[in-house]
């Protein structure tokens, strides 16, 4: 059995009719996953896991919330940035608590995501690859991604990211697809077979537009449930199915579908593949099933 992932921006309805009803290589019927923003409700919309790309940052309004006793004053990107914290600006950011000046504890945030206007404000706790609602609780050099919810390491390249990573632009909240100027996001490179690769509750799910694992706040859906959003399913978990509906399935490697895998145990014993080449690492992934 075959599945197929379902690419982000067309409809699951699409898919049921063009490949939810083919016959794989061995006879066996096609299964879609659920992409990211889809529904896989009544009207049989649906797919695999994949997603749609990074969201934005700054759950909330960013730039807000710091401490007024040390919170510089907001200037536009393309102001002078000087030591003394005479300006921000978003070029830079990996290393903006130098460049704007901002004092220890502190970080620069977007307070303007259409020209990249930005200020000091105090950093938070939480990691990156955990759950964040607004930009004050990520720390010094991150920020709070508005579509998933995880907070997520700024870059100027791939170099300020984990190995294998990408460094993409970050997204306005307003629309989720204009890019915020100057300002650039690592992805997670989380490892779906690995719970401790995103934080505590966060699953990692598969995003077709970066061709990546990455790290997303969901409900927490627990395997055989179902879901509705490639974001639903708990850790290593991916929604998926076809005509049937969707549920939540347990991603595996190696792919076999003639042995049953280790990883695989209960009435979903075997690792199907994918039509689209779904990689980690050098590993290619499957989604364990009948």
């Amino acid at each position: 059995m075959k599945l197929v992932l379902k690419p982000p921006g067309t409809s699951i309805v699409l898919l049921a009719g063009a490949a939810g009803l083919a016959l794989g290589a061995c006879g066996y019927p096609t299964f879609g996953f659920v992409s990211e923003g889809t529904s896989s409700g009544a009207s049989g919309t649906g797919g695999l896991g994949g997603a749609g790309g990074m969201g934005g940052l700054g759950g909330g309004a960013p730039g807000t919330g710091g401490d007024p006793a040390t919170s510089t004053v907001s200037v536009t990107s393309t102001a002078s940035a000087t030591s003394s914290g005479a300006g921000c600006m978003t070029t830079g950011l990996s290393t903006c608590t130098s460049t704007c000046g901002c004092l220890a504890k502190q970080k620069c945030a977007i307070t303007d995501e259409a020209v990249g206007t930005m200020t000091c404000i105090t950093a938070g706790p939480v990691p990156n690859g955990s759950k964040c609602n607004v930009n004050q609780d990520c720390g010094v050099s991150s920020f709070c991604d508005h579509k998933h919810k995880v907070c997520r390491a700024i870059c100027d390249g791939v170099g300020d990211c984990p190995a294998n990573a990408q460094c993409i632009p970050a997204k306005q909240a307003v629309d989720g697809t204009t890019n915020i100027p100057g300002l650039n996001l690592c992805t997670a490179h989380c490892n779906p077979s690995d719970p401790l690769s995103c934080g505590p509750n966060i699953t990692c799910f598969y995003d077709f537009k970066t061709v990546e694992f990455d790290c997303a706040s969901g409900p927490n859906t627990s395997e055989n449930s179902v879901c509705v959003l490639a974001t639903d399913c708990a850790k290593g978990l991916v929604c998926a199915g076809g005509m049937a509906g969707f549920t939540c399935a347990q991603w595996c490697t190696p792919i076999n579908t003639m042995i049953k895998n280790l990883s695989c145990p209960g009435l979903r014993p075997y690792c199907d593949p994918v039509t689209v080449n779904v990689n980690y690492d050098g590993k290619d992934y499957g989604i364990c099933s009948k």
